[in-house]
């Protein structure tokens, strides 16, 4: 998989104050909820529905929080990710789907920063005003489910902010500084690694994506020579092959809040292939990177870069539109 220079072209909005744990791009986001209850369409893309944010600086921790090198994060399950399940009505006579419905309320949970009873409730509640037979999920967890989240495994990095380096067993090896589990809290100075090959292979098993990428390459193929040349350019060509893909990387930094020197920076990527108005909705997380400075892209990308060339050497195995295997890489 080939992938351009990096460059910024997102502006991302502030994120909520709520630190319940979310999808990215799998929820409406509360900055959308307007007081009128309707969705405010835009295309910016909200930080706050990146992850779960459970390991912003201090005031953000509890007493039994512990810094670890691995966690969870979740992400859409892409595979299970239908046009048509965000067409079908919640029940007749509704032109809301099942879908944006609790899209809505994950965003207004967000929004008013609801407690998980609260959201129990309120789950419970709406569905007392729908007709008997319609399934809708009556607590956070069948929410959650509903909405298809899957663990997506990570890596957290701690650094020094003075010698900008990875540390490990809690020692800088360039100043010999000792960190203390209670400082790095309050710095809050650390970055996250995702597991690329994961997202690629849960969004190359979504039937839309699966349609829309076998339409473009075989269209591309189908060309001349000369048009792919013309369109593409040689090296795309030349590293792309045939049924390999190539993406974009971008990243932003946004503060947590308003008044906060604390900021967040998400690698994201985005598949080049893909038609724009579905690639701009598709966006994978490669990096998240935290702290009160910029990101500092070469220890970012010193190991994010590694987990890229696995994808690139290994590949991921998925089944085209026209029933064909293929290796993308």
């Amino acid at each position: 998989m080939h992938f351009p220079p990096l460059k910024s072209v997102y502006a991302i909005e502030e994120p909520s104050r709520s630190v319940n744990q979310v999808c990215f791009n799998a929820f409406v986001s509360p900055d959308q909820l307007s007081d009128t209850g309707d969705v405010i369409h835009d295309e910016f893309w909200d930080v706050s529905s990146l992850s779960s944010f459970d390991d912003l600086p201090q005031q953000h921790f509890s007493d039994d929080d512990s810094i670890s090198t691995d966690s969870n994060e979740f992400v859409p399950d892409y595979s299970k990710f239908e046009s048509s399940s965000s067409d079908i009505p919640l029940c007749d006579g509704l032109q809301i789907s099942k879908l944006e419905s609790l899209q809505l309320v994950s965003a207004l949970a967000k929004k008013a920063n609801l407690s998980r009873s609260s959201i129990d409730d309120l789950l419970r509640l709406l569905k007392l005003h729908l007709p008997t037979g319609v399934k809708y999920p009556k607590s956070s967890y069948k929410l959650q489910k509903a909405l298809k989240c899957v663990p997506m495994p990570s890596k957290r990095y701690i650094y020094c902010e003075t010698c900008e380096r990875v540390i490990s067993n809690m020692i800088c090896e360039e100043c010999d500084k000792v960190f203390e589990e209670k400082q790095i809290r309050t710095a809050g100075n650390y970055f996250i690694i995702y597991d690329v090959i994961s997202q690629f292979s849960l969004m190359l098993n979504n039937g839309i994506i699966k349609q829309e990428l076998t339409t473009a390459i075989l269209k591309r193929l189908s060309m001349s020579v000369e048009e792919t040349q013309l369109l593409y350019g040689n090296k795309y060509t030349d590293i792309v092959g045939d049924w390999n893909l190539s993406a974009t990387l971008n990243t932003d930094g946004v503060p947590v809040f308003k008044s906060s020197k604390y900021s967040l920076w998400p690698v994201l990527m985005t598949l080049n292939e893909l038609p724009y108005k579905l690639r701009k909705n598709m966006v994978l997380l490669g990096a998240l990177w935290c702290g009160t400075k910029k990101i500092n892209i070469d220890m970012v990308f010193s190991l994010l870069v590694p987990e890229l060339n696995k994808l690139q050497e290994t590949g991921v195995m998925w089944t085209n539109s026209v029933g064909d295997i293929i290796l993308s890489k």
